[in-house]
């Protein structure tokens, strides 16, 4: 039986690093490795993508790329090295993103929430929430 990595989405909030030592305790002893997975998305402003010239948006999304890559990068060094996997960094639609990497051969995603409720939750919906739903693959859910 193939020992299949497990994969680990991070926001970057406080509570990443949770999900980062849940996955770690997981993978240990049992010799599977950890990927973590970071979904970006623009920072500029429709109106700003729609505008802005090409050189302006490039040098934006390579700055935030870098200070994100740095992050995960900081968030990998959680990892024990023998278990140690890839450190991913991509754009798009978080929840959407992190089921499509779950379908490319692992055991188990592992997301923090936080465990926003009422209003809060109706506007900010929940990545977590979706990507419980919509997940070829188990996912465990830290708060």
């Amino acid at each position: 039986m193939e020992i299949l990595p497990l994969l680990v989405a991070v926001d970057f909030s406080r509570l990443s690093p949770r999900a980062v030592e849940y996955a770690v305790r997981l993978a240990r002893g049992q010799g599977r490795r950890v990927d973590l997975l970071h979904v970006t998305r623009n920072s500029l402003s429709a109106h700003a993508q729609a505008n802005a010239p090409a050189e302006v948006r490039d040098k934006v999304a390579a700055k935030e790329e870098a200070e994100a890559q740095a992050l995960l990068d900081g968030l990998m060094e959680m990892v024990e090295p023998q278990l140690r996997g890839d450190a991913l960094l991509t754009r798009g639609s978080a929840a959407d993103v992190i089921c499509e990497y779950a379908s490319r051969g692992y055991e188990l995603v592992v997301v923090s929430t936080h465990g926003r409720t009422g209003i809060a939750h109706a506007l900010v919906g929940s990545v977590a929430e979706r990507v419980v739903r919509f997940s070829p693959i188990p996912v465990l859910v830290v708060r």
